[in-house]
């Protein structure tokens, strides 16, 4: 089975979803960006049996400048959590 192709490529959200209200059209997107349509029954979900997308995740902070306790532990946590999931 060969794999489908992207007929429309766009990074803006709000055209995604006019797109999916006025067409027989699928995408992907994340479910909390959809919520509510999902709720009202104005989309539905699709269940596939495929292994997860994973997405790069970057943090950026000034290189200058004092760096919030909050920063470092958010840093740590999500350095923590990666740990995990790559052992």
């Amino acid at each position: 089975m060969r794999r489908p192709r992207a007929q429309i490529e766009t990074t803006s959200v709000l055209f995604t979803l006019g797109v999916l209200d006025g067409g027989q059209h699928l995408t992907i997107l994340p479910e909390m960006l959809v919520d509510r349509e999902l709720r009202s029954g104005r989309f539905v979900r699709i269940a596939v049996d495929a292994a997860p997308w994973t997405r790069p995740l970057i943090v950026a902070t000034r290189v200058r400048g004092p760096r919030a306790p909050e920063v470092a532990k958010l840093i740590a946590l999500l350095q923590e959590v990666v740990n995990d999931v790559d052992n």
